[in-house]
C-alpha cells in the first residue's frame, strides 16, 4: 500500500531550541550580536526579532552548533545539522 502525504500540511517541521550558538547571527552579520560568557546574545532586542525567532525555517540546517532540527511529515524522519535531505 502506498503511502498518502498530504500536500496542503507542511512538509518540515521545526523542533529543538535555540542554544545560542550564534552561528546564524555571525553568518548575517548582524550588528546587534555579541559574545557574553561564550553565548551568542543580541545586546538591542530584550526578545528577539521575528526574522530571527523563525529562523532557520527550512532544512537543512547549516551550522554546525546549531541545535534546532526539523521533523519530515513526509518521510517520518528526523533531519538534523549535516543531513542531506
Amino acid at each position: 500500500m502506498a503511502t498518502v502525504i498530504d500536500i496542503t500540511k507542511p512538509r518540515y517541521k521545526r523542533a529543538g531550541g535555540c542554544n545560542k550558538c550564534g552561528e546564524c547571527c555571525v553568518e548575517e552579520n548582524c550588528e546587534h550580536f555579541e559574545w557574553v560568557n561564550g553565548k551568542g546574545i543580541c545586546k538591542t532586542h530584550p526578545v528577539k526579532p521575528e526574522k530571527c525567532v523563525l529562523f532557520p525555517a527550512n532544512p537543512p540546517i547549516v551550522f554546525k552548533k546549531c541545535s534546532y532540527y526539523f521533523w519530515d511529515t513526509w518521510e517520518k524522519r528526523e533531519i538534523k545539522t549535516g543531513d542531506k535531505l
